[in-house]
């Protein structure tokens, strides 16, 4: 009874099949259970192995990147004082510009009254030639007419002499008496004459010599006024020359900078993908450590699955066994 129930050839054949398979998938899992902990061994050594070194690169990267942001925050300090700077030399500029300008109104206002005086100290100056030629004949008329009188005087006191010689001597001393005197109020008053012109002449000489002091002093202060608007004119040729050199140095600054942060950004562009690349690195391997995880789970359900019916099929044998 017990040998017509025991286990058919089939039955022996499928048993030792699922002994077969079990064996495999024991295996299999012990082959993955060292492979994975071969991974993760291998992951733990890349992680402590790297973990330095990507602490060391990202510290030496932030330095650098610290310091590139202060390169640049420098350099914008540098070009923000260069435009003040700029802006002040522009301002000084104009403001040299505005005092030539003035200057130059106030020259070519004083050149058209310098040239006035000088028309005028001409016209005073022969005005004075003429006034010294009319002296000089008045002068010389002067003395003409004095000599003339006398004569006139020697000629009528002779006639006068020569008509009375017979008269009474008392008359004739009247006579000469009353013609002298004539004469004599006629030599005062022609005396007066020449003396008030001579006082005019005086008089039109000194204000000559006041307008040509005047014009004199008028001449220098034009000749300061010029001397200072070349003086000047030099300083804005300077500062021109300052100016264009600054502006030519800003430029060639500026450029510079741009350069530089140019550069800059190039080195945190390439930091910023060395970061990329570090990070999608260690996702990958993230992703392989759970890829394999994943895997190692399902052998394990697959091997809890084989042996649970394994288990299963083993008990209903033993119950046929039995039964």
């Amino acid at each position: 009874m017990l040998h017509s129930k025991g286990p058919s050839a089939v039955e022996r054949q499928q048993l030792q099949e699922l002994n077969n398979r079990l064996t495999q998938y024991l295996l299999r899992t012990q082959q993955l259970e060292r492979e994975n902990a071969r991974l993760v061994a291998q992951v733990s050594t890349m992680r402590q192995e790297r973990a330095a070194q990507y602490v060391d690169e990202m510290r030496d990267l932030r330095g650098r990147l610290e310091q590139l942001r202060f390169e640049k925050s420098q350099a914008e300090m540098e070009r923000e004082g260069l435009r003040r700077e700029l802006q002040r030399v522009q301002s000084a500029c104009s403001d040299h510009s505005e005092v030539q300008r003035n200057v130059s109104g106030q020259l070519r206002g004083q050149g058209k009254g310098l040239r006035l005086s000088h028309r005028t100290n001409s016209e005073l100056q022969r005005r004075l030639l003429q006034l010294q030629g009319e002296y000089t004949s008045m002068e010389d008329a002067h003395r003409r007419c004095i000599q003339e009188a006398w004569h006139h005087l020697d000629v009528e006191v002779t006639v006068n002499i020569s008509k009375n010689y017979r008269g009474a001597p008392g008359d004739f001393k009247g006579e000469v008496q009353e013609c002298v005197r004539s004469k004599f109020e006629g030599w005062i008053k022609n005396f007066d004459m020449y003396q008030r012109r001579m006082n005019e002449l005086d008089q039109g000489l000194e204000e000559d010599q006041a307008l040509r002091s005047v014009l004199q002093a008028e001449k220098i202060t034009y000749a300061s006024l010029i001397e200072q608007l070349n003086t000047e004119a030099e300083k804005q040729m300077l500062l021109e020359e300052q100016l264009m050199a600054m502006q030519e140095k800003s430029q060639r600054d500026l450029v510079e900078y741009q350069g530089i942060i140019a550069e800059l950004q190039q080195e945190r562009d390439l930091i910023a993908d060395i970061l990329a690349e570090k990070v999608e690195e260690h996702r990958h391997l993230l992703r392989n450590k759970m890829d394999l995880g994943m895997e190692v789970a399902a052998y394990s359900l697959a091997l809890i699955f084989t042996l649970t019916l394994y288990l299963i099929w083993l008990i209903g044998v033993i119950s046929m066994f039995i039964f």
